[in-house]
């Protein structure tokens, strides 16, 4: 690592640790429970849509979408946890 990544990661690492891992922690069981509702009631819908119609595609781009920023805050959260 040059002089400049080392710097500003130091300077990420402070800024996001400055919260605590309590804080952390909360985030991440906060994002998995809602992750939880969010996925049974949209499997719920996918499934009671019939599977050929353009309700099941659009319920399945819509999760897989919103899904996405669960997972990468899931794990946003878990690095810095572990980081600390």
């Amino acid at each position: 690592m040059d002089v400049y990544t080392s710097t500003s990661v130091a300077q990420a690492n402070s800024v996001w640790g400055n919260l605590g891992p309590s804080v952390w922690t909360a985030i991440f069981f906060a994002i998995a429970v809602f992750f939880a509702v969010y996925s049974a009631i949209l499997i719920f819908h996918w499934f009671s849509f019939s599977m050929r119609s353009r309700r099941a595609i659009m319920a399945t781009v819509l999760y897989l979408g919103v899904s996405s920023v669960f997972i990468f805050s899931m794990l946003a959260s878990i690095i810095t946890l572990t980081t600390l």
